[in-house]
């Protein structure tokens, strides 16, 4: 992830406290104090004065365009008195005015303090805007933090290690079955996970048949989350007919859900996923020569993933030990922009503004991610550092044989591994990569690595002690809650029988 040009760092002053530097910004004829005070270490403040001149040439130039456009009686356009426009249109001069020199002063002050923004500054204050007078304005702004690195070479770092087993080989080659399964029509009794196509009409109870029903039509999978229409259609074949009473769930979607109905329908179709035999026909549809093939080229796409796997942990340990023992402020322009892109990963890009009923469910979700959102800021920081303090050199041989490594795991895209790489932001994202890659394979070399769990493809990451105990309480409280409603409901449906013996 991209995080900027880093900003440097406020100095201290002799008691070891951050100072706040005054700078002088020239704006023509007079000067603007500008005063940086440090927030915290991922945010300032600015705080400055902008020149009693500079607000009365701004006001002037204000008062001329809106005089030029307004219409008064008895006055040509462009010739109304200073004093009546103001009168008039105060709210509006003013309004411009500040608009105009803050648009010009913030860049200015943000230039002359050395302090490059990450996002929009925000204003924090603003005094009152008059002709012909100093005016005091403050805002705050996100920066890279300054970052002290040491003690994580040499350190002791615990790394778990992924292995294939035949299990995990087997995963694989189930997984390659159920991709090459096809959809195909039956013309059998429906059974579990079939799709059944039917026509139905429901009506009330007590209603007299319509002559016309309202049907509908719908694609029901076998022993799906539909049950009374599911149990309905189970065992049934293309042109049964479906007649008799069912029980309508409260979210069926129908004027009568939530009670009985009676329904007449009939059985359209039926489809079937059927999943090939793991044979050497197989093996042969995915254009390899046989079984073993097949399995050989599995376990390699299992290696693969492993190496993949193996390296990540061994990085994300490096980067655990430093955020254990370095204290790195998360600007939040970036934890927002983090966030953005994952919930943008998982809404595939949709349009969420266009739906007001999500803002409450998506405010709840950022506040869910921006734990790990903030993570990752760190890391990605740390990591950032991390190139600054080792000079890894990355050459175009070195890129090219990546490439051909990369070529080699996912030999089924050559074309397109080759088409991203072949620009040159491809090639800088790959070198940028490899840079990462050898810093963090030189910290482990000059290390100690104790070996951890080892672990397959079937499992998941061991979590650190910290989360596995807040996870644990978790489930805990939940199952406690669990408890105490089945007990509540328990004493309530025994408290009901006896209200119904009596």
């Amino acid at each position: 992830m991209g995080v900027g040009v880093q900003v440097p760092p406020l100095a201290p002053n002799s008691t070891g406290e951050i100072q706040s530097p005054t700078y002088v910004v020239g704006l023509r004829s007079s000067k603007m104090q500008v005063q940086v005070e440090s927030v915290n270490p991922a945010r300032r403040q600015v705080k400055l004065q902008i020149p009693a001149d500079q607000v009365s040439r701004t006001w002037s130039t204000v008062i001329k365009r809106i005089g030029g456009r307004v219409r008064i009686p008895g006055f040509r356009p462009g010739k109304a008195p200073k004093k009546l426009l103001e009168r008039r249109y105060g709210a509006a001069i003013r309004e411009q005015v500040l608009e105009r020199l803050l648009t010009k002063v913030i860049p200015q002050a943000l230039d002359q303090a050395g302090l490059e923004p990450l996002g929009r500054p925000e204003l924090d204050e603003v005094g009152e805007v008059r002709d012909n007078t100093e005016l005091a304005v403050s805002f705050s702004c996100d920066v890279l933090p300054d970052i002290e690195l040491d003690g994580y070479m040499g350190a002791t770092y615990e790394i778990h290690r992924v292995e294939v087993d035949d299990e995990d080989i087997d995963a694989e080659l189930e997984a390659r079955r159920q991709r090459a399964a096809k959809v195909v029509d039956v013309d059998e009794s429906a059974i579990k996970d079939d799709i059944v196509r039917v026509k139905y009409a429901l009506r009330a109870m007590v209603q007299e048949p319509a002559e016309e029903p309202d049907w509908q039509e719908r694609r029901i999978p076998v022993g799906s989350a539909t049950p009374w229409l599911s149990d309905l259609v189970d065992g049934r074949k293309i042109g049964d007919i479906l007649e008799g009473q069912v029980e309508l769930p409260e979210d069926e979607g129908s004027e009568l859900a939530g009670g009985p109905a009676l329904i007449r329908g009939e059985i359209l179709g039926i489809q079937r996923r059927m999943v090939p035999e793991l044979d050497d026909a197989l093996a042969q549809q995915l254009e390899l020569k046989d079984l073993a093939e097949l399995r050989q080229d599995a376990e390699r796409e299992c290696n693969v993933r492993a190496n993949r796997r193996n390296r990540a942990i061994r990085q994300q340990a490096v980067l655990k030990g430093i955020l254990d023992n370095h204290e790195i402020a998360a600007p939040q322009a970036l934890v927002n922009q983090e966030i953005d892109g994952r919930i943008g990963q998982m809404f595939g890009g949709m349009n969420l503004s266009d739906n007001p009923g999500l803002s409450r469910y998506l405010e709840e979700l950022r506040d869910s991610i921006r734990p790990e959102a903030a993570k990752g800021v760190q890391q990605a920081l740390a990591v950032r550092r991390l190139t600054e303090l080792h000079e890894i050199e990355v050459s175009d041989a070195d890129i090219d044989a990546k490439i051909e490594s990369l070529v080699e795991e996912m030999a089924d895209m050559e074309d397109r591994v080759r088409e991203t790489f072949a620009t040159d932001s491809g090639r800088e994202n790959l070198k940028a990569q490899l840079v990462e890659e050898r810093i963090f394979d030189l910290i482990l070399q000059g290390s100690t690595v104790k070996d951890g769990p080892v672990l397959h493809l079937r499992d998941p990451d061991p979590q650190p002690e910290a989360e596995a105990e807040e996870a644990e309480a978790e489930t805990k409280a939940d199952a406690e809650s669990d408890t105490d409603q089945t007990e509540s409901s328990s004493e309530q449906d025994a408290e009901k029988s006896a209200e119904n013996e009596e």
